[in-house]
């Protein structure tokens, strides 16, 4: 299914490579980012580096209809299959066609899903923005979920918490780990809403990121057994290195005996050493175990963003993603 929507000020279709280099230009300048060889880099990275997604299957483009080529906006669709779920993601520009535009990529991104074997579709909004929130209910969308960002008060002493010699923490090793932190990833969030089980070639996509290098993800592990892992990233800005505690997970067999504490604390000592001005992380609301540690650890609510989801009934067309 060709997506191709078209009225008298704008018209949403799928992404052509000839819309590339525009394309990229409008992403850097919603994402704040100086236009330069390292952030197209960046971008590039981003854009194509999931295995899942591909950008002519799963972008759509809002195009304004000027006679010049003019982007309003676009949607990225991310598939995952082990699942069956398609995550919608949506940035556009700040003009009195929002609301109309947001609706129209939601109703495209609710048919693609549908269309292509998916049994449900999500996508994540600011608890602020009510107005999307009114446009999702009137699509049947419900609120299934509510995410945390919290930031960590660096004026907060970050105590050790050092597990005991039969521990060892150390940064992964690419070519070596990839197998064992898809695996540990697994293990530790298999019975977590919404988590998609990581592959291989996942990790290793994650592992060219700018924003996580390997060096700043560290496993722990008892008597070399993987016994948890922590993973960090890191984003330069005009005030500085962003931070972020981007995943955390204990081995089931290894709960209760403060680990994730101990992790915690390495991951936030590790991104002050690289210069980090502020750390934030995201966590489910309902993860009250969870949040409950990083708050005495010195982080406290920022943000909150809301999930939408739409159940589906797959049309059995044969397509596959």
């Amino acid at each position: 299914r060709k997506a191709k929507l078209i009225t008298t000020e704008f018209e949403i279709r799928q992404f052509h490579w000839s819309d590339w280099s525009e394309f990229l230009k409008f992403y850097n300048q919603t994402h704040g980012n100086v236009r330069s060889l390292e952030s197209d880099q960046l971008a590039e990275q981003e854009l194509l580096g999931s295995p899942n997604r591909s950008l002519t299957n799963h972008c759509f483009l809002a195009i304004e209809n000027s006679g010049i080529f003019s982007l309003l906006g676009y949607m990225i669709l991310d598939p995952e299959p082990p699942i069956a779920r398609c995550i919608a993601s949506m940035s556009l520009t700040k003009t009195e066609l929002g609301s109309i535009l947001y609706k129209e990529f939601v109703k495209e991104a609710i048919a693609y899903a549908q269309n292509n074997s998916f049994n449900v579709l999500h996508t994540r909004t600011n608890a602020t923005d009510t107005n999307s929130h009114e446009i999702l209910k009137g699509l049947e969308m419900s609120l299934v979920r509510t995410e945390w960002t919290m930031s960590l008060d660096f004026d907060v002493a970050i105590n050790d918490h050092y597990p005991g010699s039969n521990f060892s923490l150390a940064p992964f090793k690419t070519g070596t780990d990839e197998e064992i932190l898809a695996t540990l990833q697994n293990l530790c969030f298999q019975e977590h809403w919404g988590f998609s089980p990581n592959t291989r070639p996942q990790i290793e996509t994650h592992m060219k990121s700018p924003h996580s290098p390997a060096e700043g993800v560290k496993i722990l592990r008892l008597n070399n057994l993987p016994a948890g892992y922590v993973w960090t990233e890191q984003e330069p800005s005009t005030e500085g290195i962003l931070g972020k505690i981007g995943m955390l997970g204990v081995h089931p067999n290894m709960r209760g005996k403060g680990l994730g504490n101990y992790l915690m604390t390495e991951g936030i000592k590790f991104l002050k050493e690289c210069g980090a001005t502020s750390i934030n992380l995201d966590v489910d609301s309902e993860n009250s175990s969870a949040w409950k540690i990083y708050q005495s650890i010195g982080f406290s609510k920022i943000a909150e963003h809301h999930w939408y989801e739409k159940k589906l009934n797959p049309i059995d067309t044969g397509n596959t993603l």
